[in-house]
């Protein structure tokens, strides 16, 4: 019998800077400091449906293995605006579709690039 994994609990991303890293979240998507656990160098931001756990190290480098994380939005078409307003600019010039959605790519404090998706999975 196999495991029926239902939804991706949480991401662990090392980042260059508490902070920053925090006040991107935030602003984008409205992401709260859920817990700040000194004694083991994280701290977990998010909401109810994702958690990202964050460890600061300041010389971190994006290396190979991760190409994106992708987020869906339920309120996509203000993302261009939101973005435009944040001065966050898109990858690959603007909207891309995919299988039955539209997504834009953006890139966080750390280089990590982010995917906004209409609809989770591609609307597979």
């Amino acid at each position: 019998m196999t495991l029926k994994a239902t939804i991706i609990d949480h991401i662990n991303i090392d980042v260059r800077n508490f902070e920053e890293t925090q006040e991107f979240y935030k602003t984008l998507f409205d992401f709260d400091l859920l817990a700040d656990q000194p004694n083991r160098g994280c701290r977990i931001i998010g909401n109810n449906n994702i958690k990202i756990c964050i460890y600061e190290v300041p010389t971190m480098e994006i290396g190979p293995g991760v190409n994106h994380i992708g987020f869906h939005i339920d309120n996509f078409d203000v993302i261009e605006i939101k973005c435009k307003e944040l001065n966050i600019p898109f990858l690959y010039d603007g909207i891309k579709v995919w299988e039955k959605s539209r997504s834009f790519y953006v890139e966080d404090p750390n280089g990590y690039e982010i995917e906004l998706s209409e609809f989770a999975g591609g609307g597979l």
